[in-house]
């Protein structure tokens, strides 16, 4: 059974560059499994871009790794090949921060494959190149578990109420690191079974910069994009550099 493509998640939107290339790696042991990732690498010509391809590689091919681990470990040959896919885009980069989208899927052979959802974020934070967390973003003493409940939740009600299914009172906390940036703010991605039953489906909380004009920190690593949103001078009072 085939991933479906990226463009069914509605969050994101890719850098548009002919530049990025696109990576596939595999992990096969034929008759057992098969897995593969397929991942974005930009054009090496700056320190963040050279880190985040890096980052991005490593994770890719981890992934796949641990599941082959997984499968070896399994013993007894399935009665059909169990599929891992991996598919990674880009869906926000400037000179301060490069974000990305991951959707994977299992199938290992049950009443239906599995989808899963993810987000990694990659900027300069205090000199030095890392994975950013959503509290990474904010301004000092802001609580993000706050932030994320009181933007996030609402939105993932509406779309529960679209689908007939029950509201939340709170959103899990694992929750809170799987956003993703995007040019209009950031969107949390939720799995399906993360926040009720597989026939829900997934689940999208976007929030604008807008939104989140008085919780990001107009100097750190999202300081460009809320500049360009044209908030953080007028709403906080704060210059960016």
């Amino acid at each position: 059974m085939r991933l479906l493509s990226l463009a069914a998640v509605a969050v994101a939107v890719c850098v548009g560059s002919a530049d990025v290339r696109v990576v596939g790696i595999r992990n096969d042991r034929p008759g057992y499994w098969t897995a593969r990732a397929s991942f974005p690498q930009l054009p090496a010509d700056s320190i963040l871009r050279r880190f985040a391809n890096l980052e991005i590689a490593k994770d890719s091919k981890g992934q796949l790794d641990e599941y082959a681990k997984e499968q070896a470990l399994s013993g007894d040959k399935p009665l059909r090949e169990t599929v891992f896919e991996l598919r990674s885009q880009i869906s926000f980069e400037d000179p301060h921060v490069v974000s990305v989208l991951q959707v994977s899927m299992i199938d290992g052979g049950g009443a239906h494959p599995n989808r899963f959802l993810a987000g990694r974020t990659y900027g300069l934070l205090k000199g030095k190149f890392s994975r950013l967390r959503f509290r990474d973003l904010l301004r000092p003493g802001v609580d993000p578990v706050e932030v994320y409940q009181r933007l996030a939740l609402p939105r993932v009600n509406e779309s529960k109420f679209l689908r007939n299914a029950p509201s939340l009172e709170k959103l899990p906390p694992s929750g809170i690191e799987s956003f993703v940036v995007t040019p209009k703010g950031i969107t949390w991605v939720f799995s399906p079974y993360d926040l009720g039953a597989y026939a829900e489906g997934e689940y999208h909380a976007k929030v604008s910069f807008q939104e989140l004009a008085k919780d990001l920190d107009p100097a750190g690593p999202l300081r460009l994009a809320i500049e360009r949103a044209g908030i953080g001078t007028e709403t906080t009072g704060v210059r960016a550099p």
